[in-house]
């Protein structure tokens, strides 16, 4: 995506494709500010006319910002379980997974992974690390 791409999106469109990268269906971004699905899925049609969002949802991409992100934290040098969660969600629901991990540049970091049932296998569709 260019940047006049990106400058081309209003920020709500941007928010809502924030929420699709990181995994959520639009029925749970509906739930996420507070609006309807039909809310939702308009701004996700909206944004789609502007330019090829394909591009941006695609294993490639969600590695590199996962590189981009975990770069200043440095390796992973333990990960301890917390927590797994089912979230019911279109259409098949998937599983928020909780670690306690320490990286070199940052100890006791609270990493929640969003993952999917796809093919008889998990695949991860976000990472939130706070």
């Amino acid at each position: 995506m260019t940047t006049a791409g990106i400058q081309a999106l209003t920020e709500k469109e941007k928010e809502t494709l924030r929420l699709l990268v990181s995994g959520y269906d639009a029925k749970s971004m509906a739930r996420h500010p507070g609006l309807s699905v039909h809310t939702v899925n308009e701004r996700l049609r909206d944004a789609r006319r502007k330019q090829s969002f394909k591009t941006l949802n695609t294993l490639e991409t969600r590695a590199r910002v996962a590189r981009q992100v975990q770069g200043p934290l440095g390796a992973v040098k333990a990960r301890v379980l917390l927590s797994e969660e089912a979230v019911p969600a279109p259409p098949y629901g998937y599983q928020m997974v909780k670690f306690r991990t320490d990286y070199a540049n940052k100890a006791g970091a609270i990493e929640t992974l969003s993952l999917v049932r796809e093919g008889g296998s998990w695949r991860v569709v976000g990472v939130m690390v706070e």
